[in-house]
C-alpha cells in the first residue's frame, strides 16, 4: 500500500503541462500584436507618404509640377518610400499630360 501512495505522491504529470500554456500563451501574444500592429503600420505609411508627396507638389509647384495625393499614391510612397516617391513622380512626368 505504501508504494501506491509514494507513487500517486511523486507523480508530477499536471505540473508539465503548464509549460504548455505559458508557451502558448505567449504565441497567441505574439499573433494578436502582429495582427494588430501590421495595418497600423500600413496606415502610418500611408500617412508618411501622403506628408512626403505634399513636399514633393510644395517643390514641384515652383516649376509648375504637380503629383496627385490619393490613396493609391500615397500607399505607394508609404509603402516603397523615397524609390516610390521617384517612381511617381517619373511616372507623372513623362507618361501623364495635364
Amino acid at each position: 500500500m505504501d508504494g501506491i501512495v509514494n507513487n500517486i505522491l511523486a507523480w508530477d504529470g499536471p505540473v508539465f503541462n503548464n509549460y504548455y500554456y505559458v508557451i502558448v500563451g505567449i504565441v497567441a501574444i505574439f499573433l494578436i500584436y502582429k495582427l494588430i500592429s501590421i495595418p497600423f503600420k500600413l496606415v502610418l505609411n500611408g500617412v508618411l507618404g501622403c506628408v512626403m508627396l505634399m513636399g514633393v507638389n510644395w517643390v514641384g509647384s515652383l516649376v509648375n509640377f504637380m503629383v496627385p495625393v490619393n490613396i493609391i499614391t500615397a500607399l505607394i510612397a508609404g509603402i516603397l518610400g523615397i524609390p516610390g516617391i521617384v517612381g511617381i513622380v517619373l511616372y507623372y512626368a513623362f507618361f501623364v499630360r495635364f
